[in-house]
């Protein structure tokens, strides 16, 4: 008994000791750094919003020297690239333009910050776990949130809004709010729109795809009345974009971590950018590549089978992980995304007997969520290897996806009846 009581309070003093270093962490690395002028996301979107208010056309936004010289001398000394934004996405921070970059940048940081302490109590009031549970949960996206509130970009607001809407307290009450929120996030960054897929089976689904479509097509319609080459600019460098050949950072860019950049790095010749790779063999790109995308789909269909053909929350949580996998690019703030399913999947795994696989799943999201590539040293005896394991995140979620269906595939029905 006694010892059962001192590991608890050992316990309890390791996760305050946690709490704190997460807590100094985002002060340091998100608010700190944050607050300071240097190169980040943010001049991106406010360099956009700014040529919106001096009246300049959308399509031009698409040329990078000429958008480089733009922020120039708007006093951005870092630049800033708009490709592979929609173009709605020039519009996002046109209130801000009335301060310079660097004020309008710390307004922007503290609607982050006051964003963050709200999630907070949000999570405690979805799930009713404690404060101290709902801290350490949050604790988990240290990285995303930190880097979130560098480089001041969305995603702290996407994944906030995504949480309210899909939450209780909105999910059967307020239907169009629903459809119009995620429309409108779809507008802006496109991965929105899996989240569809937890109000597929709600009662009120139809008034919720109209408010959707309705979020997107009308804002869409009213910008190409504006300026009708901006869509076709931007589709021609959103093709690129999908095909892992990323505006400005070529096809092997490992920061990004994706398949499409690992499988060109080892099977794709370029004389400068890529002289040694281990085959010069770019078949075995689309043969690898195709059929990762195989046994992703075909791990899902087994899920969707054990979920007697329905799509329910689980199971699109999962999805979701799943397509984080075959996405282009990422950055570490992109997984903020992955809030809501993880929470779902949280809120769901604690209520059955899954003490032996949750500490596995929370070191396996911990990882995911927060080792870098930086964080590896190099492995100099192999420059396979060496590649290899510099790709923790793709690596991360795939590990994260097969270890969440293979629980949910042996113990679905055993332990939901």
């Amino acid at each position: 008994m006694i010892k059962e009581k001192t590991m608890a309070q050992f316990i309890s003093i390791i996760k305050y000791v946690w709490l704190t270093i997460a807590l100094v962490t985002i002060v340091w690395k998100g608010i700190i750094l944050g607050w300071q002028q240097k190169a980040s996301d943010f001049n991106n979107y406010y360099t956009a919003a700014k040529l919106i208010v001096e009246k300049e056309p959308i399509h031009k936004f698409y040329d990078y020297e000429w958008y480089q010289n733009q922020a120039k001398q708007m006093g951005i000394e870092a630049g800033a690239k708009f490709s592979p934004f929609p173009p709605i996405t020039a519009y996002i921070f046109v209130p801000l333009t009335l301060w310079d970059s660097l004020t309008a940048k710390r307004i922007w940081l503290g609607i982050n910050i006051f964003l963050l302490i709200i999630l907070l109590f949000r999570v405690k009031k979805i799930t009713t776990w404690s404060l101290h549970r709902s801290m350490l949960f949050i604790s988990l996206f240290l990285l995303p949130i930190s880097n979130c509130l560098n480089y001041g970009q969305l995603y702290l607001l996407i994944s906030f809004l995504l949480v309210e809407v899909l939450s209780h307290a909105y999910f059967s009450k307020k239907p169009k709010l629903i459809g119009a929120i995620i429309g409108i996030l779809t507008s802006l960054k496109y991965l929105p729109i899996l989240f569809l897929g937890y109000v597929i089976n709600q009662q009120k689904k139809y008034t919720i795809f109209v408010s959707l479509i309705l979020a997107i097509v009308v804002p869409s319609l009213i910008i190409y009345w504006v300026d009708p080459k901006s869509f076709n600019a931007f589709f021609q460098h959103f093709q690129s974009h999908i095909q892992g050949n990323l505006p400005e950072q070529g096809q092997y860019a490992m920061s990004f971590q994706s398949v499409d950049s690992l499988l060109n790095n080892l099977f794709v010749f370029n004389g400068s950018e890529n002289p040694l790779p281990l085959i010069d063999a770019p078949y075995l790109k689309s043969i690898i590549k195709f059929s990762l995308y195989g046994g992703i789909f075909g791990l899902l269909f087994f899920f969707f089978k054990k979920e007697q053909y329905q799509i329910t929350s689980r199971f699109m949580s999962v999805s979701i992980i799943g397509a984080f996998i075959i996405l282009p690019a990422t950055a570490s703030y992109h997984l903020l995304l992955l809030l809501w399913p993880l929470l779902y999947l949280f809120k769901e795994l604690l209520k059955v007997d899954s003490k032996k696989i949750m500490p596995v799943i929370i070191i396996v999201i911990f990882a995911t969520l927060n080792l870098q590539a930086y964080h590896i040293p190099n492995f100099e005896q192999s420059q396979t290897v060496n590649l290899l394991l510099h790709y923790p995140r793709l690596w991360g979620v795939l590990c994260l996806f097969l270890l969440l269906n293979f629980y949910y595939l042996k113990n679905l029905y055993k332990n939901y009846g």
